[in-house]
């Protein structure tokens, strides 16, 4: 390989190197993206299934705080704890902020933004535990 090829290949793999980087972030933050959106699923099923087998007065809130660290997400984070209970069901959505990991990403409702925060709601049927 001649002298200037080489150089050719170098310059050639400095100009690709930021586009190749910029791919490379991009699909990161959208795994970590998806495995928060996950992880508030998750735990928006177990605090719905819970407080399906707990009584009226159970504190939702607290429980979702709980159930938000065992799934990996910070429940300083958490927006909204919705918990709404009638004769056959319980409905409940959690709302967390979403902090990306790439800081200069926009966040928003435009086209190519990431959510500011991410919300999840479960309906899950009242169990009785009487025999």
């Amino acid at each position: 390989m001649s002298r200037t090829r080489r150089g050719a290949a170098a310059v050639e793999f400095v100009l690709t190197l930021p586009i190749l980087w910029l791919l490379l972030m991009v699909l990161l933050e959208m795994a970590m993206l998806w495995e928060d959106q996950r992880g508030l699923t998750r735990a928006t099923l177990s605090v719905a299934r819970a407080l399906s087998v707990m009584s009226d007065d159970a504190d939702g809130d607290a429980l979702a705080e709980v159930l938000l660290a065992e799934q990996g997400l910070d429940p300083a984070g958490l927006v909204e704890v919705d918990v709404q209970r009638d004769a056959d069901d319980v409905t409940v959505r959690l709302s967390v902020l979403y902090d990306p990991l790439i800081a200069v990403w926009p966040q928003g409702q435009g086209a190519g933004s990431l959510p500011s925060e991410l919300s999840a709601a479960v309906v899950y049927p009242r169990q009785d535990l009487q025999p």
